[in-house]
């Protein structure tokens, strides 16, 4: 007889999550003194051709900026709010990750 599968379980071969080799980079990002707050936005699977931990500013405001992060399977949306008295040294952060890279 064949065994029942719960049913809140999702089909084999589906995924569940994507960017889960973002976690170590985001754990960095809530550790850096600049950052008050690390939110992780929507998640779109893609092909692209920079490294895993890429960071790219999307946009900018008054208290945080809207960052790409690159993963090995897509990108995620970052938003990452700072200290208004600390802007550069955040921007700096950012940018000098994706250097790094």
């Amino acid at each position: 007889m064949e065994e029942l599968k719960p049913s809140h379980e999702k089909p084999a071969g589906q995924r569940r999550s994507g960017g889960n080799d973002l976690r170590h980079l985001v754990s960095w990002l809530r550790e850096q003194p600049p950052f008050t707050k690390v939110v992780l936005g929507p998640f779109r699977f893609c092909r692209h051709q920079q490294p895993v931990g890429t960071l790219r500013i999307l946009s900018s405001s008054a208290d945080g900026f809207r960052v790409s992060a690159y993963a090995a399977d897509g990108i995620r949306e970052l938003y990452l709010y700072h200290l208004s008295s600390m802007r550069e040294e955040a921007r700096g952060l950012i940018l000098l990750r994706s250097e790094e890279l």
